[in-house]
């Protein structure tokens, strides 16, 4: 099923114990082809000269938990970076500053 804006409705058979078959099935289906977070940028509450905190909307938007290495860099102040590692549960968000 693709992952778009559009709505989708699942249906049973109608048979007696289908409707927990296809709870069962969504529960153990996996998101594959999509970048497994969302990161947005906040606006910057301070003049990039001021080495503001860089601050991120991080949202796991997969059905299962991920982790990694978050690595930034503000390529105009090339002295300000971070490395975090972290994991996030499914449908979660942080936010890192």
């Amino acid at each position: 099923m693709p992952l778009n804006g559009l709505g989708y409705f699942l249906r049973t058979t109608g048979a007696a114990g289908s409707f927990e078959e296809l709870l069962e099935t969504l529960r153990h289906a996996e998101i594959r082809g999509v970048e497994p977070v969302e990161i947005v940028a906040r606006d910057m509450l301070r003049p990039v000269a001021a080495q503001p905190e860089l601050r991120l909307r991080i949202t796991n938007v997969l059905n299962r938990a991920v982790s990694g290495t978050l690595q930034t860099e503000l390529a105009v102040c090339s002295s300000i970076s971070r490395d975090r590692r972290s994991a996030w549960r499914r449908m979660r968000r942080k936010t890192w500053r």
